[in-house]
């Protein structure tokens, strides 16, 4: 039968074709709609592709600067702040305390760098592993949520998706 074999094989390959999308060719090909709801579908992928690329597009640059700024503070706490240690230590005078609370807490990232970077590893391989859970993916969509501007915009960017899904499924011949 070639409609069973168009289901099987869009379901053989989830990372494309979800439980929605092979649920509606299901549904499609008992109601006799299966054209269109392909064109459909092959709409509705090609807008949420361009979306996503737009979305990347825009996100490029505030990681970018993000990731700068990542380095020229660990430069800065690396390789210039301890010069400054050496060179205020030799004046002989005393410091004021916020500069001397600064460099105390320069050097003890210095000096527990290691440390300090496996821990952070650790912790978001452990974040990312609860991010994997039923559980911890709940609090994560929230916590997305919550975001200033972002959160707002996901809320509308999940609701469109909905709606068009909905409006594919009704098209297709769903009707419960």
């Amino acid at each position: 039968d070639v409609c069973s074999s168009d289901l099987e094989a869009a379901a053989s390959h989830p990372k494309v074709f979800n439980v929605m999308f092979c649920g509606l060719i299901k549904v499609a090909e008992e109601s006799g709609k299966l054209p269109q709801t392909l064109k459909q579908l092959a709409e509705y992928l090609e807008r949420t592709d361009k979306l996503q690329r737009r979305i990347k597009a825009m996100s490029a640059y505030p990681i970018f600067i993000g990731v700068f700024f990542i380095i020229v503070c660990l430069i800065m706490t690396l390789f210039i702040l301890p010069q400054f240690t050496d060179i205020f230590s030799g004046f002989g005078s005393d410091l004021p305390v916020f500069t001397v609370v600064v460099f105390a807490v320069n050097n003890f990232f210095v000096e527990h760098i290691i440390e300090i970077f496996i821990g952070v590893i650790v912790a978001i391989a452990a974040l990312v592993f609860y991010g994997r859970t039923e559980k911890g993916a709940y609090r994560k969509d929230k916590l997305k949520l919550k975001v200033p501007y972002a959160g707002d915009l996901i809320m509308k960017y999940v609701l469109a998706r909905f709606c068009r899904s909905l409006s594919i499924m009704v098209h297709s011949g769903v009707d419960r």
